[in-house]
């Protein structure tokens, strides 16, 4: 009898432990998807911002800098530069609305400015804005 007893011991702990380890697995479960739920939301307004708004990185007059577009250079590497150098918020929304937009970024040396909106920058950059001479041409 006392063998019995002492099995039936083992038994409850073993219940009790998985009772406990299916609980914090539901409730881990429960937390990192609420923590990716609200990372996943934060960086989708995040996006849809710097793709929708026209907002610019300062205000008027800005300060300008010079960025050249080599041929066959990607809009994500053309973008990724414009970030770098703080003249957009965002590379992936400058490729984005260069696709929206549907411009084509033209080889050459342009002037940007910190006061440009992505869209401003765009035209400039295919060409639409003024194209600074190269010093082969002269």
């Amino acid at each position: 009898m006392a063998k019995k007893a002492g099995t039936s011991k083992t038994e409850k702990i073993n219940r009790v432990t998985g009772t406990v380890i299916r609980v914090s697995l539901k409730l881990i479960t429960v937390i990192l998807a609420a923590v990716i739920f609200v990372y996943g939301i934060t960086g989708a307004y995040r996006f849809g911002l710097s793709v929708f708004s026209q907002r610019t990185m300062t205000a008027e007059p800005g300060i300008e800098m010079r960025v050249t577009v080599q041929e066959g250079e990607s809009a994500l590497e053309v973008g990724s530069t414009l970030e770098d150098m703080g003249l957009i918020h965002s590379a992936w929304a400058f490729v984005f609305q260069k696709y929206f937009y549907n411009k084509s970024l033209e080889p050459g040396t342009y002037t940007v400015d910190t006061a440009m909106t992505v869209k401003e920058a765009l035209e400039t950059l295919s060409g639409g804005g003024e194209e600074e001479e190269s010093e082969e041409a002269e």
